[in-house]
């Protein structure tokens, strides 16, 4: 049984243009007006939320209409150009969105709490968890 809670209309916030009384697909700015079409995902997944301090769903709402482009994460010796939104999230420095990941063909594995990044000369980056 799902917990789902209504809202009148006028109450509701669309956090993409910032103003009431819509959602994102009859937002009258236009689709993804703040970030060029971009659509960005984040996931965080725990095992026991309620006792783990880098829980970020903690029921309010983060939001950032700055995207710093062309960024440089550091890897070890290697170095990826990545776009970043800025914002405060407790201890976490940065979290590598699945767009990034899809893009640079990373794999995950949860089991061994490793990520791994395929290199162009054919190497593959580990990065463990």
């Amino acid at each position: 049984e799902k917990d789902c809670r209504v809202r009148p209309l006028q109450d509701v916030t669309y956090y993409g243009c910032g103003e009431k009384g819509h959602f994102k697909d009859k937002c009258p700015k236009g689709r993804n007006q703040q970030n060029g079409g971009a659509r960005a995902r984040a996931y965080v997944v725990v095992e026991n939320p309620q006792q783990n301090p880098n829980v970020v769903a903690d029921g309010k709402v983060v939001s950032t209409n700055t995207i710093l482009r062309g960024c440089t994460l550091a890897l070890f010796d290697h170095r990826f150009k990545i776009d970043l939104l800025p914002t405060r999230l407790g201890s976490f420095n940065v979290i590598i969105g699945m767009d990034w990941l899809s893009y640079h063909r990373a794999v995950i594995d949860c089991d061994e709490k490793i990520v791994r990044i395929p290199l162009p000369n054919g190497e593959i980056l580990e990065v463990q968890g």
